[in-house]
């Protein structure tokens, strides 16, 4: 199995619009976040604090996906932000 990512709650929710999802309503700290098609939803704290390891697999659990899966979407949103597109003569 491989090992999770220590991230925080705004790189996830990056990770999770890259995904589809959407944020549905946020109360305070927390948004709620949802993909119409096929339909899932989950909470995710919308904060700039590292996930704990069981916050962030109850996450990858509700959304269906397994932890490499989620590793995946997570590294297209860095290699984005990072500026990768530059490199590849796209920017």
């Amino acid at each position: 199995m491989t090992k999770l990512p220590r991230i925080t709650g705004k790189q996830c929710v990056r990770a999770l619009q890259r995904g589809g999802f959407y944020i549905d309503r946020q109360k305070g700290s927390h948004a709620t976040m949802v993909r119409d098609n096929p339909y899932a939803h989950t909470t995710v704290p919308n904060t700039n604090k590292t996930l704990k390891a069981g916050t962030l697999k109850q996450i990858i659990n509700d959304i269906s996906l397994t932890v490499d899966e989620f590793i995946e979407k997570r590294r297209k949103t860095a290699a984005f932000r990072h500026g990768d597109v530059r490199r590849n003569g796209l920017g």
